[in-house]
């Protein structure tokens, strides 16, 4: 697949007392067909104010990457017992702020 590599946040919310987020970076790993371009994902369950899963998307835009990452982590949820008391709240690209400020101080302009 070609495209641009995007990172994706997909953030997540539960019922008090769901099963925590042990394996999820698996399970989306799973649940992902070829067609989607997920190269990677992590957890970060301890993330606030909801848990985040990143996931390095390859799409030929950023719409397509949000929109196949929302779409993987809702069959993940949906495909587990153990996720399903979990839903997704989101899904976005993610900002990178101190790459940004590098950026901006190195050109002059900040």
């Amino acid at each position: 697949m070609f495209g641009t590599m995007y990172l994706i946040h997909t953030r997540l919310a539960c019922a008090d007392g769901a099963d925590p987020l042990d394996d999820v970076a698996q399970r989306v790993l799973t649940a992902a067909n070829a067609d989607d371009g997920v190269e990677h994902v992590s957890a970060h369950p301890d993330a606030t104010p909801h848990p985040v899963l990143a996931l390095w998307m390859v799409a030929p835009t950023l719409r397509e990457a949000e929109s196949r990452a929302l779409e993987v982590c809702r069959r993940a949820l949906a495909a587990s017992p153990k996720l399903r008391e979990w839903e997704v709240l989101g899904s976005g690209a993610a900002f990178v702020g101190p790459y940004y400020e590098r950026l901006l101080s190195s050109s002059g302009l900040d």
